[in-house]
């Protein structure tokens, strides 16, 4: 779980790097987070914590938000990828680079939503089975 939480911060980290060229996108990715992170307290909330028969800690996530986010995020993609094409179309050979796709605010809106909701969700399944762990290890002790 601390090698997820890793991944979704250094791809932050490295989608926030091309923001510090155009301070909007860093703004757009940055709101994404703080949305994301607000959507992952949600998730955490409606995620079911169950303890299976042989005693350990489980959890069943909720299905929407997460299907949600992806849907979302692909969605954008895809229109930012219309958006794009008919202009790469007419680009002549030479007449300069095409425009790169994640140059959106609203793209990297998306990007921050998705990062800021896994690793708010992730880091609070951490702390959820630390606090199981505690509970079980206290339970056993005389």
């Amino acid at each position: 779980m601390i090698a997820r939480i890793a991944v979704f911060a250094a791809i932050g980290v490295l989608v926030g790097l091309g923001g510090l060229l155009n301070p909007r996108l860093l703004e757009g990715l940055a709101a994404g987070a703080v949305l994301g992170a607000m959507l992952g307290m949600l998730g955490l909330r409606l995620t079911r914590f169950e303890r299976s028969p042989d005693g350990s800690d489980g959890y069943i996530p909720n299905p929407w938000i997460g299907g949600l986010l992806t849907a979302l995020l692909v969605a954008r993609l895809a229109w930012r990828f219309l958006v794009v094409m008919p202009q790469m179309e007419h680009l002549q050979a030479g007449a300069g680079a095409p425009p790169p796709i994640g140059n959106s605010p609203l793209t990297l809106l998306m990007f921050g939503l998705l990062i800021g909701y896994y690793i708010t969700y992730f880091s609070g399944l951490l702390v959820h089975h630390r606090r199981f762990e505690q509970a079980q290890a206290a339970a056993r002790a005389p």
